[in-house]
């Protein structure tokens, strides 16, 4: 017979590794879908035809996947195509530029804290507590509190100590010459 619920456990920062994060400032490119347009001009049994071709797919010179928007097609008078028409493609390829999200100004951890399984009993660090997520049907179901002998989920009621910014402000002054130098090489 399992017992009412415990106390819940207060898991503390750990106030030794409060540090100010540099600002993000990844940026990727990346190519974007390309948008090809296409003429074709070509002379078949007496007439001369004039195709518009729009798509996104190149291989070889030849558009793959496109669709057809105009044709024209007159009657040949001669070995040359009319005045203008001449087979072309374009392609245009936009860049998209994404920048990381922005990060958050401090970084922290949490101080290890003993906790007690309420289905198995065994004590443990907070930390080797597991995550597991499963769905039934249209419900879906996360914890993040999995006993890592028993598997019991929920196993423990845990709160974390919520960050303070003005204090770690206090804690950790402004870098005069920039936070970004301290502790992140490569920034």
């Amino acid at each position: 017979m399992q017992s009412e619920r415990s106390m819940s456990i207060f898991i503390p920062i750990d106030f030794n590794t409060v540090r100010r994060q540099p600002p993000n400032r990844d940026v990727v490119y990346v190519a974007g879908r390309p948008d090809v347009s296409q003429v074709k001009v070509y002379l078949r049994d007496g007439m001369w035809h004039r195709e518009e071709w729009i798509g996104t797919a190149v291989e070889h010179g030849e558009l793959l996947n496109g669709i057809m928007i105009g044709h024209l097609e007159v009657e040949a008078k001669k070995d040359e195509p009319p005045e203008g028409w001449i087979n072309t493609m374009k392609i245009r390829q936009p860049m998209s530029v994404l920048r990381g999200l922005p990060s958050l100004p401090w970084s922290f951890e949490y101080v290890p804290t003993e906790v007690t399984c309420e289905s198995c009993e065994r004590t443990f660090l907070h930390t080797k507590l597991e995550s597991a997520d499963d769905e039934f049907g249209d419900d879906y179901y996360y914890s993040d509190c999995v006993c890592p002998f028993c598997y019991e989920w929920d196993c423990c009621d845990i709160q974390f100590e919520q960050p303070d910014y003005k204090r770690f402000a206090v804690l950790v002054p402004e870098d005069p010459l920039g936070a970004a130098h301290v502790g992140h090489a490569g920034w």
